[in-house]
């Protein structure tokens, strides 16, 4: 049983890296480190380590474009499992956000997740398809339309197309990866985005 006066939640450290990233199972096959190196002291970043008697054992963050926050990587340590940690992280960027001034969360849940962002009030919106290369079951199609590196003028397009889709003022995060955006374009219309740094 845990001692609950021994657990705190605070401000990510990046110092605590390394042991975050061991966190992870490696059927996320998930790079901590390059997340990091993207998004540390960004504006719209906040992460948060869950300690035990002073020992990183969780893991959470948030990253929002107004009005809304985005929850991930929300992870215990394995042996502290099935104690609630994971709701409690979870919480804890919930207020945050709402202390941000966000009006709505997203999350992409893995198996183990699910019954924690239920109880919270979380419900699925949509199915999300994840592919690796090679993966067997994709077919490598042709396509029609042209898919072309972003031109500099293309940003704002970018941005409204993503607006539309999705309603949150991403604009700072096109912005950092603006060197590495490929556009589709069907007559000189921008019909969607590709962000290989985005993982």
């Amino acid at each position: 049983m845990l001692d609950s006066s021994s657990l705190n939640i605070v401000d990510f450290e990046r110092g605590d890296t390394c042991i975050i990233h061991k966190l992870f199972p490696s059927s996320w096959n998930f790079d901590f480190f390059s997340f990091i190196d993207n998004y540390y002291q960004k504006p719209y970043f906040r992460g948060y380590s869950l300690l035990y008697k002073n020992r990183v054992i969780g893991f959470g963050n948030i990253l929002f474009f107004n009005p809304i926050g985005w929850l991930g990587n929300i992870i215990v340590k394995e042996e502290y499992r099935n104690q609630g940690l994971g709701q409690k992280i979870t919480s804890h960027l919930l207020e945050a956000g709402k202390a941000l001034g966000l009006q709505s969360f997203l999350l992409i849940a893995t198996d183990l997740g699910i019954p924690v962002y239920k109880k919270l009030g979380f419900r699925q919106d949509r199915d999300y398809a994840f592919f690796s290369p090679g993966d067997s079951g994709i077919r490598k199609q042709e396509p029609n339309l042209a898919i072309e590196a972003i031109e500099k003028n293309d940003l704002d397009l970018v941005n409204q197309l993503d607006f539309k889709i999705n309603g949150e003022e991403r604009a700072p995060l096109w912005s950092q990866f603006k060197n590495q955006i490929f556009v589709i374009r069907d007559k000189n219309i921008v019909e969607g985005t590709y962000i290989k740094a985005l993982g």
